[in-house]
């Protein structure tokens, strides 16, 4: 794992923030998703990503940067393992996906969007506390919803809590997760999503995804401590050329604090030598975490 992970040309951060449609003709759609990429010392942001497949975001690595045949580190803010208690390993999590999302269509019910995911999380919770949860939203005294490790350590919200609405990160990583499942067929050998796939041959794949949480990253690089964007823009300054194509938002801010914490932690931190031969089971792991931090 450690030869596969030691060098990429390319770092792209992914933020899922509205991944949706919330309203309109187009509402429970998948929209664009706000992506930055580092190449080098040039940031790249204020970039969009049609959809969460190695080939859209080759198209856009081959688009933006001057290099051909890049090595790709993906960073995206989104769940990619559900808690021990599951019982469900990372590939069947996208088959069910895959299934999930063909019901929906033959019911021609809305594929997407914030219900669609949590009815889709719902199932694998145990039948007691799912019907409880689709009462309620969340759960109540006594009970109690399963959680990974790294979310506890984190502090980072589950995907079978939908409240409070700004902290739902089920809805976004639905959309990445259907993505993926659209796709996994043929794309099976063209990317690794760590941890979960740790002995892929890397002749066989030039695209690394890991999953990210940009208010850990903001720590990590010890931007700010309230994501201000100002405090980015200086911190950047000296270090990096910015360039953007369109108007930069928060959320492409956070895409970008991803990749940038991404490359520290690699190429820098070498982060992936330190956890080399760590097993972290089906839960999967939020890049950057220390795995040995206590709860």
């Amino acid at each position: 794992m450690a030869r596969l992970l030691s060098a990429f040309d390319v770092y792209v951060g992914v933020d899922q923030t509205g991944a949706v449609h919330g309203t309109g003709l187009k509402k429970g759609l998948p929209k664009p998703l706000p992506t930055s990429i580092l190449f080098k010392n040039t940031l790249y942001t204020g970039l969009f990503l049609p959809a969460f497949n190695d080939v859209e975001i080759k198209a856009l690595v081959a688009s933006t940067v001057p290099v051909k045949n890049s090595k790709i580190f993906v960073a995206v803010d989104a769940v990619l393992g559900l808690p021990e208690e599951c019982r469900v390993p990372f590939h069947q999590i996208i088959e069910k996906t895959k299934r999930y999302q063909a019901t929906r269509r033959r019911r021609k019910e809305l594929a997407y969007g914030r219900e669609a995911a949590f009815d889709f999380f719902l199932q694998f919770l145990e039948p007691g506390l799912r019907k409880h949860v689709e009462v309620k939203g969340r759960a109540v005294t006594p009970f109690r919803l399963p959680e990974r490790r790294c979310e506890r350590l984190a502090n980072a919200n589950s995907v079978f809590n939908r409240v409070p609405a700004q902290r739902n990160i089920g809805c976004g990583t639905y959309r990445i997760l259907c993505d993926l499942a659209a796709g996994s067929n043929e794309n099976q050998q063209r990317f690794l999503v760590w941890p979960h796939q740790p002995n892929l041959n890397s002749s066989k794949t030039n695209m690394v995804i890991s999953e990210t949480y940009p208010s850990l990253m903001w720590k990590i690089l010890g931007i700010s401590r309230t994501r201000n964007e100002s405090d980015f823009y200086s911190f950047c300054k000296s270090e990096l050329t910015i360039v953007s194509r369109k108007k930069v938002s928060a959320d492409h801010i956070d895409a970008a604090v991803s990749a940038i914490g991404a490359r520290y932690l690699i190429e820098e931190k070498k982060y992936f030598q330190a956890v080399a031969g760590h097993d972290f089971g089906r839960e999967g792991w939020i890049l950057g975490l220390d795995y040995k931090k206590k709860e």
